[in-house]
C-alpha cells in the first residue's frame, strides 16, 4: 500500500498511455485530499503540497496540479482532458463530484445540509479530557518527561530509508493527559486524517446502535445482489473482516479497488458488487470494502445520511469530541475506513473512552460486552492477500499471541490498537491505565516496517508508567 511508489506509477501511465482510471486515480486523489488538508484540517497550500502531495507522488503531483478555490470551498485537479473536483460541506468534509447531473453532481450535493448537532463546552480550565486544559507540569518526573521526549524527538524525524514523518504524539495515564507534542502548523484542534482509525469509530458506532436496539449485528443485509453465499453476510461479518468477499487492498495498480474508491460516485456499490472468495465467517480477509458496506447498511438502517451523521456526531459528543469528520462519497455513504479526520485530542479522548469500556463522565454509553465483542481475536482462517498478519478483533488490531501473533511484540499481551494508513494510530494498554496516539505520514505499508516503529516508541513510553 505505498503511496509513494503507486501514485508516481498512476502519473507516469496517465502521461504515457493517456489511460482514463489511471488519470481518474491521480486527478482525484489530488482534489479530494488536497480539500479535506485546506478545508478541514486548515493546511496552507504549501503544506498540502509539501507534506502530501509531493510527498506521496515523489513530485508528480505537479502534473495534477490542484487549484484550491477559497471562495467556493473546492479543489479542482486536471490532467489532459481528465478533472475531478472536490467540494467542502459543513459536517462532511469534502465530496468528489460526480461526473454526470444526479445526485452527486456540484448543485445536489451543495444542497444537503446535515443537522446541527451542538458542540460540548469544553472550558480552557478544566483538564482534559472534559475540558481544554493541557498537560499539567507536575504529569512526569524530568526523568520520565526526558526518556519520551527523546524518543519523540526521533518520531518527529525523517530517519528511516521509507521516512518517518509525524504531525502529532499525545500520551495519557490514568485518565490525565501527561504528554503532547505536534509538529509545527499543527495544534491539539486540528483534525488530521486518521484513514482506517475510521474502521474503529465505524466499530465504536456499532456498539452504541447495538445497545439501543437500532442495529442487530448477526442479522444478514439482504441486499438484492446478494443471491447467493453472499446472501448470509451480517454486519458482524464486516466489523470483523470475515465477509468473504473480493476486494483488491493494494496500491500499486492504478486500477485496483483501493484506488478506485477515491473517484467513484458510490463507493459502497463497487464494493457491494464484488463476488465471493468464501462464504461468510470462513476466511478473515482485511478489507476497506467492508467498511463501506457497512456504512451503507447504515444509512439504509437509520433512513438516510442525515441520520447516520446525526448519530456518529452525538456520538463522538457522548465522549466530548466536536472536531471529528467523516466524509461522505456522492451517493452519500460515510467513508468510514479511509476518509476520516479527527484531532488528536479527541483521538486520545476515544483511546480513554475504550480503555473505560464505554463510560464517560460517570454515564454509560456503550456497554461493557461491546468491547469484550471488539477484544475477540477472529480465528477465521487467514487469507494469503492479508499483508499485516497479526491478530484482529472488531475493527481493531490485537496483541493477542494467539491465533496470528502480537502485533506489537513488546507491549502487554492486553493491549490492542486501531491503525491506520501511514502510521496513525492510538493504543489502548488496560493493564497500565496508557493510551497513546500518533498521526504523521510515514510512506512504508507494503511492508510493514513502521510497525517496528511503533512497537519502540510504545515500549519506551510504556516503560515511564510500569510503577505507577
Amino acid at each position: 500500500m505505498n503511496y509513494q511508489y503507486a501514485l508516481l506509477a498512476i502519473a507516469t501511465t496517465s502521461l504515457i498511455t493517456g489511460c482514463k482510471d489511471s488519470q481518474l486515480s491521480l486527478t482525484g486523489y489530488v482534489a479530494s485530499m488536497a480539500c479535506s488538508k485546506a478545508f478541514v484540517s486548515g493546511f496552507s497550500t504549501d503544506q498540502i503540497n509539501q507534506q502530501d502531495l509531493e510527498l506521496i507522488t515523489n513530485g508528480s503531483s505537479k502534473n495534477a496540479k490542484p487549484n484550491i478555490n477559497s471562495a467556493n470551498k473546492s479543489v479542482s485537479s486536471k490532467i489532459l482532458t481528465t478533472q475531478k473536483t472536490a467540494i467542502y460541506r459543513d459536517g462532511l468534509g469534502c465530496t468528489l463530484v460526480g461526473d454526470s447531473s444526479g445526485v452527486s453532481d456540484e448543485a445536489s450535493l451543495r444542497n444537503q445540509v446535515m443537522p446541527l448537532i451542538a458542540n460540548v463546552e469544553l472550558d480552557e480550565n478544566t483538564p482534559w479530557p472534559l475540558g481544554q486544559q493541557g498537560v499539567s507540569v507536575e504529569a512526569l518526573s524530568a526523568t520520565e518527561f526526558n526518556a519520551i521526549d527523546g524518543a519523540a524527538d526521533v518520531q518527529f524525524s525523517e530517519n528511516k530509508s521509507y521516512q518517518v514523518a509525524t504531525h502529532s504524539i499525545a500520551t495519557a495515564h490514568k485518565g490525565q493527559l501527561v504528554y503532547e507534542r505536534y509538529a509545527s502548523g499543527i495544534n491539539p484542534q486540528t483534525p488530521l486524517y486518521g484513514f482506517s482509525l475510521g474502521k474503529t469509530l465505524a466499530t465504536l458506532l456499532a456498539g452504541k446502535l447495538s445497545a439501543n436496539g437500532q442495529l442487530n449485528i448477526h442479522q444478514p443485509l439482504f441486499y438484492s445482489q446478494w443471491q447467493d453465499s453472499r446472501g448470509d453476510i451480517s454486519a458482524h461479518h464486516l466489523l470483523t473482516m470475515t465477509s468473504g468477499l473480493q476486494f483488491d487492498e493494494s496500491y500499486e495498480d492504478a486500477t485496483s479497488d483501493a484506488n478506485m474508491l477515491f473517484v467513484a460516485d458510490d463507493m459502497a456499490s463497487l464494493a457491494i458488487n464484488k463476488a465471493a472468495n468464501s462464504a461468510a465467517g470462513q476466511e478473515f480477509k482485511y478489507s476497506t470494502a467492508n467498511s463501506l458496506i457497512f456504512a451503507d447498511y447504515l444509512n439504509k438502517q437509520l433512513g438516510g445520511l442525515e441520520k447516520t451523521y446525526s448519530e456518529f456526531q452525538t456520538l463522538m459528543r457522548d465522549i466530548s469530541v466536536n472536531n471529528a469528520v467523516v466524509q461522505a462519497d456522492g451517493m452519500g455513504t460515510m467513508t468510514f475506513g479511509m476518509q476520516d479526520l479527527i484531532s488528536t485530542r479527541g483521538l486520545l479522548r476515544v483511546g480513554q473512552f475504550m480503555l473505560q469500556e464505554g463510560r464517560w463522565n460517570d454515564q454509560e454509553i456503550i456497554p461493557v460486552s461491546w468491547f469484550d465483542y471488539m477484544r475477540t481475536a477472529v480465528t477465521a482462517a487467514m487469507r494469503d492477500e492479508n499483508k499485516l498478519k497479526k491478530s484482529y478483533g472488531a475493527g481493531i488490531w490485537l496483541n493477542h499471541a494467539e491465533p496470528y501473533g502480537k502485533i506489537l511484540p513488546s507491549l502487554a499481551e492486553d493491549a490492542y490498537l486501531g491503525l491506520g494508513m501511514r502510521g496513525q494510530y492510538v493504543i489502548v494498554i488496560p493493564s497500565q491505565e496508557l493510551v497513546i496516539v500518533r498521526t504523521g505520514t510515514t510512506l512504508d505499508l507494503d511492508s510493514f516496517d513502521y510497525i517496528g516503529d511503533i512497537d519502540l516508541f510504545s515500549t519506551i513510553v510504556a516503560e515511564q508508567f510500569k510503577l505507577k
